[in-house]
């Protein structure tokens, strides 16, 4: 139970950081997704190698501060009102009351099947990407093969930098030159186009049946004859 619960927390840091990037995203704020777009031109433009290790400890110090001066910490500041008001009310319902024993499975339970979930889908792209290159699906692997050809020529003759930059604020400013856009993850719709290692066996099975079925129509009409 109690590394549910600190797995729990570290999901409602890593969702509250999704979804306050999400608000950036979206523009509901104007002025903080302009800050944040002139932010990642900035760091785009003057990004070099050392600013890494820099901004980790820009990081461990400003926490120094939040916790000896009175700052608000990086981990409250990225989420939002909302989930720290749920987080507290499961925190106090919690000390409240004991959990029984079949809450206490059925969290467990709950917990293996979205793990279960996660790790499918985790191999199951890990396996698409893999049939990528052995040309299961040839139109599918040529294509691929033709985007990465054309991404080494741009890169050979364009900086990786400024490819970043043009990339960045294309995505940062979509919502506010159409608010009705609808995001569409390329690499991950070219993906689900490919099948993964079970769906290849279970298509071999199917196509062993049918095959089957179709022979065995074949010789009762040739007996029938």
């Amino acid at each position: 139970m109690q590394n549910f619960k600190r797995v729990y927390a570290l999901a409602t840091v890593a969702l509250s950081l999704g979804l306050w990037l999400q608000r950036i995203y979206n523009w509901e704020h104007k002025a903080k997704s302009a800050i944040s777009l002139l932010l990642y031109i900035l760091v785009v433009v003057s990004f070099e190698l050392y600013m890494v290790p820099m901004f980790a400890a820009a990081i461990i110090l400003y926490e120094f501060l939040a916790r000896w001066i009175g700052f608000k910490s990086f981990e409250t500041w990225v989420m939002n009102a909302d989930l720290q008001d749920q987080v507290s009310k499961e925190d106090e319902s919690e000390d409240g009351e004991e959990f029984s024993f079949t809450a206490k499975m059925k969290m467990v339970l709950g917990v293996c099947q979205t793990v279960q979930n996660s790790l499918d889908l985790v191999a199951s792209y890990c396996e698409r990407v893999k049939n990528v290159f052995n040309w299961t699906i040839p139109f599918l692997s040529f294509m691929a093969a033709a985007v990465l050809i054309s991404g080494t020529i741009l890169l050979y003759f364009v900086p990786l930098r400024w490819i970043i930059l043009i990339w960045g604020i294309n995505k940062l400013t979509v919502k506010l030159r159409d608010p009705d856009y609808e995001e569409n993850q390329e690499v991950l719709n070219f993906l689900s186009r490919l099948p993964s290692d079970v769906e290849l066996n279970q298509m071999r099975v199917i196509t062993k049946e049918s095959s089957k079925r179709t022979n065995s129509k074949m010789l009762k009409s040739r007996r029938h004859k």
